[in-house]
């Protein structure tokens, strides 16, 4: 046996150096949750699914590695078997002719299938296996069925970025175009940079009657808040030199929301800072409630805003398609009507 082992160990080893080829990395995080913890009731459990996909150039699937903390102990029929892990195996290669899968049972710990030893019942370990492959499959067979994305929504202009960033959000799209037309129209010109916005901040107090007129001045509307926040916004890049459309793109396609963006602009959270580096070129989508209105009815419970971002990431890795234009697709037919059930 540990000579045949060896041997085929050296085959598999050789053929995958011979068939080398360009490929596309592309990772997310599912969630499957039959594991529980065998030792203790509701003690620790991790139910992340991290997944790896290598891509062709032709965009077709050559490889996925995905990892579970879960022990193979469903089976104990004294049989050769890859046990659940094996099963999720057959089930995403079946999906994905022609792919390698790789099923890693992570950091098991005291993690074990909810339904213990089974002995010979190769059904239930099958079960869990596919619980593995169906995750991201649900949401890639619905956005499948999306028409792609019309529009083209990054901005190369500085200023605009930043007004959208306040502007575009919990705002009915009518009221943001139209402040966004009249700042086009009426102030342009006079407000092309970063410096250009501080001089006009400088003539309105920081206060609620300063920044109303603010608001006024730049969008006819008095959305206060809105104006607080563009200052606000301002001054953080300004602090950490920001200072233009160039570096705004720099440091969107490396910055994080925790690391980078959480606290530094009072009510702009992790949905506001996807849509600003999304502006960006970056490739992600954003945890608004168009997108996680589809997910969690595809999926049937309720997601996290990190869950949310990986599973839709994933989806599109499937499709394939780009993370942001799966995105697109998903608020332009939401503002359609079409996902309503």
């Amino acid at each position: 046996y540990t000579r045949e082992l060896t041997d085929h160990i050296e085959q598999a080893a050789l053929a995958a150096l011979a068939d080398r080829r360009p490929a596309r990395l592309g990772w997310s995080v599912g969630r499957v949750g039959f594991a529980k913890n065998r030792r203790t009731t509701g003690g620790p459990v991790d139910h992340d699914l991290p997944l790896l996909v290598a891509r062709g150039e032709d965009g077709a699937v050559r490889a996925i590695y995905v990892s579970y903390a879960c022990h193979c102990v469903t089976l104990s029929n004294n049989k050769i078997s890859g046990d659940w892990a094996g099963y999720a195996q057959e089930q995403i290669e079946r999906r994905h002719s022609g792919a390698i899968a790789l099923v890693a049972v992570g950091c098991g710990a005291d993690s074990n299938p909810p339904s213990g030893v089974t002995g010979g019942r190769g059904e239930v370990a099958a079960r869990y296996g596919a619980d593995i492959a169906d995750e991201v499959d649900r949401l890639a067979h619905a956005a499948q069925d999306l028409p792609p994305a019309e529009g083209e929504y990054t901005e190369t202009d500085y200023v605009l970025n930043l007004m959208a960033t306040v502007l575009d959000y919990q705002m009915h799209t009518t009221t943001v175009v139209k402040a966004i037309e009249y700042f086009k129209a009426n102030r342009w010109d006079d407000v092309r940079s970063l410096e250009d916005l501080e001089e006009r901040f400088g003539s309105h107090p920081d206060t609620k009657e300063g920044n109303t007129a603010l608001a006024n001045s730049m969008w006819d509307n008095n959305h206060w808040t809105r104006a607080k926040q563009l200052r606000d916004l301002a001054a953080f890049f300004r602090s950490i030199g920001v200072l233009d459309q160039e570096r705004l793109v720099a440091w969107a396609a490396t910055a994080a929301f925790a690391d980078d963006f959480e606290g530094k602009v009072r009510g702009l959270g992790p949905a506001i800072f996807q849509w600003l580096v999304m502006r960006q070129g970056v490739d992600t989508v954003k945890p608004d409630v168009h997108v996680r209105r589809f997910a969690e009815g595809v999926l049937g419970r309720g997601l996290g805003d990190n869950e949310l971002i990986a599973l839709v990431t994933a989806a599109a890795e499937r499709l394939p398609t780009s993370a942001r234009e799966l995105d697109w697709a998903i608020w332009e037919a939401s503002r359609r009507g079409d996902l309503e059930q």
